[in-house]
């Protein structure tokens, strides 16, 4: 399947707020009650972190911030300390967790692009998830440069492959983004999600034009290989493990 770069709402400072809050949730919704993803992906991130002998979990790219939240309230995590950022920060929701969490999990509410350098400490494990996928194909290599040199250790988590099933499935995700009312009713903005998801139906197209853009621009194993040993000089060996509709890799 070939590489398209298809234009991607993901990260878009232009998208106006509401639709931008609820495509994060959808993304949510979508990796918690419909199928496991963030919880696979929170668990693999605080293990590494143990098996690595890293004492920071840094979340880039967090949106809202549903995995640190699911990171932190994990009991193996006693003893880690958690990181949440974003190029379009969530301040009210990271902030939140700071306050729930004082001295487990702390908040950078300026924007943080992770396709640039920045000192996170040979102790830090920098994660990326749900997020890659959405980066040009010409511009990944310079985020696999930035956060190599920038941390102990990189986690990169894709809920998606460059498969004809992923490709199909991109297309269902409609449907649980039509039921996202129904499924977050108990949180607050149930109005915002009615008028989005339902009577002005925009946010669930743009959910489905994103995870299928995610699917084209996604990479091979190869791919993965050759720029991470390009970008690390070879001095990273990448761990790759392959899901049905889902890809970790490691470095």
């Amino acid at each position: 399947m070939k590489t398209v770069n298809l234009y991607q709402f993901n990260g878009d400072p232009r998208v106006p707020r509401p639709w931008r809050q609820c495509l994060l949730e959808i993304y949510e919704f979508c990796n918690t009650a419909v199928r496991p993803f963030y919880r696979e992906a929170a668990e693999a991130a605080i293990g590494r972190a143990r098996d690595k002998g890293l004492d920071t979990i840094v979340e880039l790219g967090a949106g809202h911030g549903p995995l640190t939240r699911l990171m932190v309230e994990d009991p193996r995590a006693e003893g880690l300390r958690f990181v949440v950022c974003d190029l379009i920060p969530a301040v009210d929701q990271y902030q939140e967790l700071e306050r729930r969490y004082p001295g487990k999990v702390t908040a950078i509410t300026e924007s943080v692009d992770f396709s640039r350098p920045r000192e996170w400490g040979r102790g830090a494990l920098l994660l990326l998830c749900a997020a890659i996928h959405h980066v040009p194909d010409e511009a990944r290599s310079e985020v696999i440069r930035a956060m190599s040199v920038s941390a102990g250790g990189v986690m990169v988590f894709v809920p998606v492959r460059k498969t004809w099933l992923s490709l199909v499935l991109s297309l269902l995700i409609v449907f649980p983004a039509l039921a996202l009312p129904i499924g977050f009713i108990k949180r607050p903005g149930t109005l915002r999600r009615i008028l989005w998801c339902w009577l002005l139906p925009v946010v669930p197209l743009m959910a489905g034009w994103d995870a299928l853009g995610g699917v084209l621009r996604q990479w091979s194993d190869v791919q993965w290989r050759c720029a991470i040993a390009e970008q690390t000089g070879g001095n990273r060996k990448p761990e790759i493990n392959n899901g049905l509709n889902q890809q970790m890799i490691a470095w």
